[in-house]
């Protein structure tokens, strides 16, 4: 049995795209203005409220993980995502 794989590094990761669970609606940003997107913990559509909030980097889980991306891209390592291709 054969497998399909699709390879990124993190530093190759540029834009996130995130989907409100409220009203449905596909945001797509860069890493680095993740946080000013979801400033004050809504969706910059319907407002509704994200869990957990955005309004400090160091609250939220978005806010985490934008962080985390740019922070690791500087280190001296590579990091490496491999999905299987599915289909």
């Amino acid at each position: 049995m054969s497998e399909k794989l699709f390879k990124f590094l993190l530093s190759e990761l540029s834009t996130v795209r995130i989907i409100c669970g409220s009203c449905g609606v596909v945001t797509e940003t860069s890493i680095d203005k993740l946080e000013s997107v979801f400033k004050g913990g809504q969706c910059p559509s319907c407002k509704a409220s994200i869990s957990p909030p955005l309004e400090n980097i160091e609250a939220g889980a978005l806010g985490k993980l934008s962080q985390a991306i740019r922070l690791l891209g500087k280190e001296n390592l590579k990091v490496e995502f491999v999905l299987p291709d599915n289909g």
